[in-house]
């Protein structure tokens, strides 16, 4: 166990209120100044005399901008930025994603309808139906990378959701034991 002696209940800040800084938060103070400090000697130093003024306010004024929007622990643009770009990746990336579920799917079905059409009956509609979607939506499964047999369970499903649609009589697809449907039911 540990020793717990030396810890000391905290009474809740009142609101408003912050913590103590540490020395960590301390010391990235000062070396902020310092380096603010810094700029501006040099801008005043290492310049002619009119250009002295403009470099020796200018450094440490674009520091400071530039430290309190993009580094300080309250960055403004940071965090836009940051919100801005995530928001954009979700929304470009999940509609991307949709629209390549949604065309595979299509295919699938497309290709069962195409299948069952021509007289297929058992594997070969699903094997149709996969061949289908593998030629007219390479894009879509490149894209989603669907494991083996996935496209095969996809096909199945379809098979089975055109029969409970009553769009064609129920089609019997031989499925290995392992994989009876009529098991989860």
């Amino acid at each position: 166990m540990t020793d717990s002696r030396n810890v000391r209940a905290q009474a809740p800040l009142a609101p408003g209120m912050r913590p103590r800084p540490s020395a960590v938060e301390i010391g990235s103070v000062v070396c902020g100044l310092f380096a603010f400090v810094t700029l501006a000697i040099w801008g005043f130093t290492a310049w002619p005399l009119p250009w002295n003024i403009v470099a020796g306010i200018g450094a440490p004024a674009v520091a400071v901008l530039v430290w309190a929007l993009f580094v300080s622990p309250r960055a403004v643009l940071a965090v836009l930025l940051a919100r801005v770009s995530l928001a954009a990746k979700n929304r470009l990336g999940l509609d991307i994603e949709k629209r390549h579920q949604d065309a595979l799917h299509s295919a699938l079905m497309s290709g069962v309808r195409a299948a069952l059409q021509r007289g297929s009956v058992g594997e070969a509609i699903v094997a149709e139906a996969v061949r289908y979607a593998q030629s007219s939506v390479p894009d879509a499964i490149a894209k989603l990378a669907p494991a083996g047999g996935v496209l095969a369970e996809l096909a199945r499903a379809k098979i089975d959701e055109i029969a409970r649609a009553s769009i064609m009589p129920k089609v019997e697809v031989a499925l290995p034991a392992q994989m009876d449907p009529r098991r989860y039911r």
